[in-house]
């Protein structure tokens, strides 16, 4: 995976990430306590969930991993 900054007021740019963002906020991290514990626990989990179980509108209702699988 190559890592690659966004263009300086360029909001297109990072705009997969910051729906990310938001989506692990509403779906995780607003619904367990704000500690370091609850996050180093909760986190992978939420991960996991988010690409092997939870269907994604972008992708026709499919996860992740059904993607990834389908291309081989």
């Amino acid at each position: 995976m190559l890592h690659r900054h966004s263009r300086v007021r360029q909001a297109n740019d990072n705009g997969h990430l910051e729906r990310f963002n938001r989506t692990l906020q509403e779906e995780c991290l607003s619904r367990i306590p704000q500690t370091l514990r609850a996050y180093r626990k909760e986190i992978p989990e939420y991960l996991h969930y988010y690409n092997t179980k939870r269907l994604h509108l972008g992708i026709n209702y499919k996860t992740p991993l059904q993607c990834v699988q389908a291309i081989g």
